[in-house]
């Protein structure tokens, strides 16, 4: 009895059901990464930064005037506190955002107030949005090749700094600016007072 084909036979068999399984492992982890991927877009593209975005764009019309110079009137948008804090978990800062927090709270001081505070607030707030806008694009081009799971970690660093560097500008403007009326106003209290 010859075992030769039957040695053929088993070898094919084993090499071809390799080849199979090798195949299915292949496609299942693609596919598993595209759906990753989707998720990692879906989760801080389209309900962050996009919602940010829209947010932000929505303050910064507030400010531009009509031919007459009077505030465009917009329905208040609610602050986006999830996006947020998807943003937070994306730039991996930890502490939280409260640097957005209090950007967006004098941004609707400013916009309460008139003058000097909504002068200093446009370019700032123009600034974020083109910011936000250059982090979407680099998070979308980043995707297809950096990520693979969930919690994947991608370097952002330039866009954390740069977002905490034109935020802490804007605050400490601000304050100046508070600080600098409040001085006018005490010197106005004291010299009617004395007259």
């Amino acid at each position: 009895m010859d075992i030769n084909p039957f040695i053929q036979t088993a070898f094919g068999a084993i090499v071809g059901g390799g080849v199979v399984v090798a195949t299915n492992w292949l496609n299942t982890t693609r596919e598993k990464r595209k759906e990753v991927q989707e998720w990692y877009e879906q989760r801080y593209v389209t309900e962050g930064l996009d919602r940010l975005l829209a947010y932000f764009t929505n303050l910064a019309l507030r400010f531009l005037g009509s031919p007459n110079h009077e505030t465009i009137l917009l329905p208040d948008a609610t602050v986006p506190v999830e996006a947020l804090t998807r943003i937070e978990v994306l730039l991996d800062v930890s502490g939280g955002m409260e640097f957005l927090s209090i950007f967006i709270a004098q941004i609707h001081e400013s916009l309460a107030s008139s003058g000097e505070y909504q002068d200093i607030a446009v370019i700032p707030l123009f600034r974020l949005c083109e910011t936000l806008y250059q982090l979407r694009q680099e998070v979308l081009n980043l995707i297809p090749s950096e990520v693979s799971r969930k919690n994947q970690k991608l370097n952002l660093t330039q866009f954390r700094d740069s977002i905490v560097l034109l935020v802490d500008t804007f605050v400490k403007e601000a304050d100046a600016l508070n600080r600098k009326n409040q001085q006018i106003k005490h010197i106005l209290e004291t010299g009617s007072a004395a007259t």
